[in-house]
């Protein structure tokens, strides 16, 4: 799924709008016509807080590093945001060719001092 930024402004306004709207309520002489719109901003607010839900999963996780290992014994590095952290067995995409997940390992930095990184080792899926 593709990050979609009208999620954050449709958000965004939508929350601002429910703002202004409660900031009248008082000026609602009518109980019952007060009490409806209340309701109303109320089930508008819950439908922001989806709205934010899905943004976050749209969110990506981070940065994630790759080893591309070519048959002839090469390998390549990528890196890529993903939403979540791939698992072994999964199936990546890089420069139109795809990718599956075999092992990841563990790459300690030079100099010492910084943590290690986590690398997912990627072998080109077989034609």
């Amino acid at each position: 799924m593709e990050f979609d930024p009208r999620l954050c402004l449709n958000a965004d306004q939508l929350e601002q709008s429910v703002s202004r709207q409660r900031a009248r309520l008082g000026e609602i002489v009518d109980d019952e016509q007060r009490s409806r719109r209340a309701e109303a901003m109320d089930q508008i607010s819950a439908y922001v807080g989806m709205l934010r839900e899905a943004e976050m999963r749209q969110t990506p996780a981070g940065s994630f590093s790759f080893k591309l290992e070519l048959l002839d014994g090469r390998w390549d590095v990528e890196e890529k945001d993903m939403p979540v952290a791939p698992r072994v067995g999964d199936v990546l995409s890089f420069h139109g060719s795809e990718w599956f997940v075999r092992a990841s390992q563990l790459v300690k930095p030079r100099p010492a001092g910084r943590p290690a990184r986590e690398v997912f080792v990627c072998a080109p899926v077989a034609a």
